[in-house]
């Protein structure tokens, strides 16, 4: 546990020494949005005081494709390691939960670059919902409900249900190999407290904040099993709101912390289909209750889950109240959905962000812009595309930079590979 803390409060105070030299304004992070099409990776570049040619990266999950890793490769510029090699260093790689639109190019990812830490929620996939399926099989056996032949054969039964994917398999080896071979630093959710909850390593009880030239990294959610027992979540739900949500922000003379920037991964924020009023559950939930000073007020947010419904929930909304979101999403499952992002928009002009749904959509960008386009608008921007969409992966690459006068730019960019 000291150990892992340590490492992380190395890494990331390493990661928070920079200047704006070398970049063309005063850069205080960049952050690019990679078109994976129906999955999320996301490439952070923070100047470097020291040697203004080799940045830090943090790399914000993996996305889906050969293509995507290609486009990581053109982002993540090569640069001279301790031992005069040339080579493309990633200072911290976070897998923010083990869904495969989000981990399948880790394979590659540590096979190609070198990785100085990985952040990930240790959630084995399928682990927690095979527990309780077991769990409930020994109350029956010891009421006599089923008999031991019965209960083997059930359990048998659901260990192949929830055996883990070949692509998890995969990425979890890869990792091994890279800590091994390389000396890779495994921040491992699970590693930190075996409830899965306490996973803190600063006292504020977030990720330790890095000074530096005034960057902060916080991790403001992340589980290494759902954080919450009184919620009744889904398979699906439980495995997503383990999400790991990392803050990005400046921090000013006095302490306050602006300009920020949410990841949230897929965290779950409410049941899909239930009330816009229901409370938020999961990852939304948690961070309102634990960290609503910190997530407040944003410059910048990706919207959860691709623009589910079953996140975005409206006090959460309300509460982070984005000047900008960034949407990462294909039409493969139909993201972004009506209801999430009309939640969006109300909660952006109840706080006084725009003033209506036209002037709204001006500050939401996605990575599918071409089914938006095709297929028209409804309620602003809320309108999903087509099932049928044809915009292509790889075209609406998105580029959000913060400056350190508070000021915002975000664009739509291509990326040569």
């Amino acid at each position: 546990m000291s150990q892992i803390k340590n490492n992380l409060k190395c890494l990331l105070l390493c990661a928070g020494v920079f200047v704006s030299s070398g970049f063309a304004k005063d850069v205080a992070y960049k952050i690019t949005m990679i078109d994976v099409g129906a999955g999320l990776s996301a490439v952070l570049e923070i100047p470097n005081s020291t040697d203004p040619q080799s940045p830090y990266y943090i790399l914000y999950d993996f996305g889906t494709r050969n293509a995507d890793f290609k486009f990581m490769k053109a982002l993540i510029k090569p640069k001279r390691n301790e031992f005069g090699e040339t080579v493309r260093t990633i200072d911290l790689a976070v897998a923010s939960h083990t869904d495969q639109d989000h981990i399948d190019q880790e394979k590659n990812v540590f096979r190609d670059f070198e990785v100085k830490a990985i952040l990930r929620t240790g959630y084995h996939k399928g682990k927690y919902e095979f527990d309780k399926i077991k769990k409930m099989l020994q109350t029956q056996l010891a009421q006599n409900m089923i008999d031991k032949e019965e209960y083997f054969e059930l359990l048998r039964q659901n260990l192949n249900v929830f055996k883990p994917t070949k692509t998890w398999e995969e990425g979890n080896e890869a990792i091994g190999r890279e800590i091994v071979e390389s000396g890779c630093i495994d921040l491992n959710l699970r590693h930190f407290d075996e409830n899965g909850m306490d996973f803190s390593c600063g006292a504020d009880g977030v990720l330790e904040k890095t000074y530096g030239n005034n960057i902060s990294i916080k991790m403001v959610a992340g589980f290494s099993e759902p954080p919450y027992e009184d919620e009744n979540l889904a398979q699906s739900e439980s495995l997503n709101g383990a999400s790991i949500a990392l803050l990005v922000g400046v921090e000013d003379n006095r302490g306050t912390l602006g300009n920020k920037f949410l990841f949230t991964g897929d965290t779950v924020g409410r049941h899909e289909g239930s009330s816009d009023n229901s409370p938020p559950i999961a990852g939304e939930r948690y961070m309102i209750e634990k960290y609503s000073s910190l997530i407040k007020n944003l410059s910048g947010l990706q919207l959860a889950h691709h623009g589910s419904d079953d996140a975005s929930s409206k006090a959460f909304l309300e509460l982070a109240n984005p000047q900008y979101t960034l949407i990462s999403a294909g039409h493969k499952h139909n993201h972004p959905r009506v209801e999430a992002v009309n939640r969006l928009i109300a909660a952006m002009i109840k706080n006084d962000r725009c003033q209506d749904e036209n002037r709204c959509k001006e500050y939401v960008f996605r990575t599918d812009r071409d089914d938006q386009e095709d297929f028209g608008i409804e309620s602003a921007l809320g309108a999903s595309h087509a099932p049928k969409g044809k915009d292509p992966k790889g075209d609406d690459h998105i580029e959000y930079t913060a400056y350190t006068d508070g000021s915002v730019e975000v664009s739509y960019i291509d990326i040569d590979i």
